[in-house]
């Protein structure tokens, strides 16, 4: 099984970077926030994450593109209202 360490960081309302994976969650800061934390704590009980690699979570709740268009160009999505945003951090 491999090893991982895990940075959280919940950014709301500012997003910034570049991003390996954006899933649109339709949830809220809120809800999304929980919802990293769970899987965070699940991941810890399970001894799964130590080490070399980082997974980086981001919530963002606002401050995206308003335009459509420039939201499908600079994140891959069209509904920018809440992002998970997920980045593999490989050393």
């Amino acid at each position: 099984m491999s090893s991982r360490r895990v940075n959280v960081e919940v950014v709301c309302p500012v997003v910034s970077g570049r991003f390996d994976f954006v899933i649109d969650t339709g949830l809220t800061a809120a809800e999304a926030a929980g919802k990293i934390a769970s899987e965070v704590r699940e991941s810890l009980k399970a001894d799964i994450i130590a080490e070399n690699d980082g997974l980086l979570l981001y919530a963002s709740g606002s401050r995206l593109p308003l335009d459509p268009e420039e939201r499908l160009e600079k994140y891959g999505v069209t509904n920018g209202s809440i992002l998970m945003l997920i980045q593999e951090q490989k050393k």
